[in-house]
């Protein structure tokens, strides 16, 4: 896949021992270059200054486990390099978003993030394929992908959630067994598929939930803000604001932190 754009796989994760008060408030970038002009959030982004990163760096996935989440709570992310020692698996060959629509229906329709408003709009996943594997410089809008949940399809069988997920997950610990066949909620992998400058507005994942993140191609840089009581406030201020689309929530708080991460980490 071209090095402009990324594809990842994630899923979320609610746990008793994770206070949904202590997820951080994450804003999203997806790093390239392309033609279009509609970077307003990446010249932003250019034009700030952020704290470096501190967050702990692991050489693979043998650490991570329930009793440590359970010991530490899992306060701040984990950058992980390597995928060996998660128990994990993922799709090995060069994943493609063609191979995706082909996997989970190209006649299926998926919400598309337009970048520049943040509002969504429809297509069916051939489209998308079709746009995604188009030259920038053809591309009238940046477009994003951040909710396709993968589960009931065939893609979610080349994907393996790291073991620590599967312990620490709701559906796979509480969830009544004669309930998962067809009845559960289904937020537990999806792919995400990012052109160059796609962005995320600042956000905290529903429910207060726990993330996992695997990069399969490309770059994908995070802003992390500590969800503080004082941070909180002004999250909520800024997210209920008529102005939020024009305002920086980074300019309004102490800190925000950038992390940047490649291929292969999780």
């Amino acid at each position: 896949m071209p090095a402009e754009n990324t594809l990842q796989l994630y899923c979320y994760c609610r746990s008793p021992d994770s206070p949904e008060d202590k997820r951080f408030m994450i804003g999203q970038l997806h790093e390239g270059n392309t033609a279009v002009e509609e970077k307003r959030f990446t010249k932003i982004l250019q034009s700030k200054t952020f704290a470096k990163d501190r967050f702990e760096h692991l050489v693979n996935g043998e650490d991570v486990t329930l009793e440590r989440f359970r010991r530490t709570g899992l306060k701040e992310p984990i950058l992980i390099e390597r995928m060996e020692g998660l128990g994990m698996e993922m799709p090995e060959g060069g994943l493609t978003v063609s191979d995706v629509a082909d996997m989970c229906g190209r006649t299926r329709t998926i919400d598309v993030i337009e970048v520049s408003t943040q509002t969504e709009r429809s297509m069916t996943l051939n489209e998308w394929a079709k746009y995604f594997d188009q030259p920038p410089e053809k591309r009238e809008r940046i477009l994003n992908v951040i909710s396709l949940e993968i589960s009931d399809t065939p893609l979610s069988q080349k994907c393996l959630r790291p073991k620590v997920v599967r312990d620490l997950d709701w559906i796979e610990t509480v969830w009544p067994s004669d309930l998962k066949v067809k009845e559960y909620p289904r937020v537990q992998l999806y792919c995400l598929m990012s052109v160059a400058d796609s962005y995320t507005d600042f956000h905290i994942d529903f429910g207060g939930s726990s993330v996992f993140y695997h990069l399969l191609s490309g770059e994908k840089v995070f802003y992390f803000i500590e969800p503080t009581k004082a941070n909180l406030k002004k999250y909520e201020k800024w997210s209920s604001s008529p102005d939020q689309g024009a305002t920086f929530l980074g300019d309004e708080v102490k800190e925000c932190v950038e992390v940047r991460i490649g291929a292969g980490t999780t």
